[in-house]
């Protein structure tokens, strides 16, 4: 979501069984007996601690800084990082595969993905983010127009170079 010169992106929360543990939890704690309290409050805590884990990141484009943070319980923490020493973008292709079982037999999903990285300079590298192949290259396009900063596409396997259009932003 893009507003005020600003990109705020939704990087997702915790792994789903982590989440359906959270609602046991609570699920748990709503059902304890009355005399425990302390310990149906405390199972409702963490159960929700767990289902409203969240990561995000908003980049400002005007201040060239970048916040990455988690949200727990609706409170946030996290840090800021300056980005203005960025040398460039790097999209590299990721191939992510998940071997699944039931009874007997057993499949592979494949997934092709790309990872976004911020290089600065001695080669230090902040990972942005892991998406799907065309929300990935929309999104680095998007960051890459907004900073000003050319991008270095190696999903194809070869490399290539694409500089910021400063007229779409």
């Amino acid at each position: 979501m893009k507003e005020n010169n600003q990109l705020k992106l939704k990087l997702g929360g915790l792994p789903v069984p982590f989440v359906l543990f959270g609602y046991a939890l609570i699920i748990t704690g709503l059902l304890a007996s009355i005399e425990f309290w302390y310990i149906q409050i405390l199972l409702i805590i963490v159960g929700l601690f767990l289902v409203t884990a969240r990561d995000r990141m908003i980049i400002d484009y005007s201040s060239k800084s970048l916040y990455k943070y988690s949200t727990y319980l609706f409170m946030k923490k996290g840090e800021t990082f300056d980005i203005s020493e960025v040398d460039y973008i790097s999209m590299v292709r990721v191939n992510v595969s998940q071997r699944m079982y039931h009874q007997s037999i057993s499949t592979t999903l494949d997934n092709v993905m790309l990872t976004t990285n911020l290089i600065f300079p001695n080669n230090k590298r902040m990972k942005l983010f892991r998406k799907k192949f065309e929300e990935c290259k929309q999104l680095t396009e998007e960051i890459s127009n907004g900073l000003g900063i050319k991008v270095l596409d190696v999903s194809t396997g070869k490399k290539n170079w694409i500089e910021p259009q400063t007229n779409k932003v």
